[in-house]
């Protein structure tokens, strides 16, 4: 079963540029050791500006016993002395943090072609925190959508993910996006699931049954269901911090409106 860990970090404002400098040591010195750890690194740009996320796919929870503690990470690439006073001053910069991990619900999402892009040049993150006993309906909610934006030919995938260590009532999906400029053609949830399946199933009738009727109708906003107590709609637009040591460093992206993620 391959997981995603996912580390977001909110960074004080007067830190950010030591954080930064810190952690973009990391991945050249990576590249040169062939180091097995990958990880992508993501910034917000709609959203809380200050946060940060660190992204990493693995297959199973014995890979994420094996990564260890970052400032073993620090240390295993950057030397002793180094890698300590990088790891300190990226620390110190800290405001919080949280860890979750999480799969990919495929029979949840909607990507032609395959596997979603790793490297977008941007990428918007929407959170759901589903009410006590609602998880089906919030899971219902995204299969429909899935199963519209083929129907209306909707420029945006949906890649949708489910929180096992962390809130277990969460989920959050990404929606990769090569421009922003493709945000004007993406319909609002609402509007998508009524031009797909019209006022009965998936259209309004769906949308009452979840709560969604009276739903702000914006391209950021997911639709509001009774099922989800709180969505948070991000956009992140991203570079790849960490990448195979043959590849050269590429952009990529996540959801705030993000500017792309990492691990922890």
């Amino acid at each position: 079963m391959r997981l995603i860990a996912v580390n977001v970090i909110r960074v004080r404002p007067d830190g950010a540029a030591d954080f930064l400098d810190s952690v973009h040591q990391l991945a050249p010195a990576a590249g040169q050791k062939k180091d097995s750890q990958h990880w992508t690194m993501h910034q917000t740009l709609a959203g809380e500006q200050q946060e940060i996320a660190f992204v990493t796919e693995l297959e199973n929870f014995a890979a994420l016993e094996a990564r260890g503690p970052v400032d073993a990470l620090y240390r295993r690439l950057l030397g002793e002395k180094r890698g300590t006073e990088a790891s300190a001053r990226a620390s110190a910069a800290v405001i919080d943090s949280r860890t979750t991990v999480s799969i990919r619900r495929e029979d949840l999402s909607y990507t032609p072609g395959g596997d979603p892009p790793t490297t977008s040049p941007f990428a918007v993150v929407t959170r759901l925190a589903t009410r006590p006993g609602q998880q089906d309906a919030c899971e219902e909610l995204l299969r429909k959508i899935a199963e519209a934006i083929p129907k209306v030919d909707d420029p945006l995938m949906l890649v949708s993910h489910q929180v096992i260590v962390g809130n277990l009532r969460s989920y959050w999906t990404v929606r990769p996006l090569q421009h922003l400029a493709i945000l004007d053609e993406a319909l609002p949830a609402p509007d998508l699931l009524m031009k797909a399946f019209g006022s009965g199933e998936g259209g309004l009738d769906l949308a009452r049954r979840l709560g969604g009727a009276g739903a702000r109708r914006s391209p950021d906003r997911p639709l509001r269901a009774r099922a989800v107590e709180r969505t948070e709609a991000l956009t992140s637009q991203g570079t790849r911090r960490r990448v195979p040591c043959d590849l050269p460093e590429a952009p990529s992206a996540f959801l705030r409106l993000y500017h792309q993620l990492v691990p922890a």
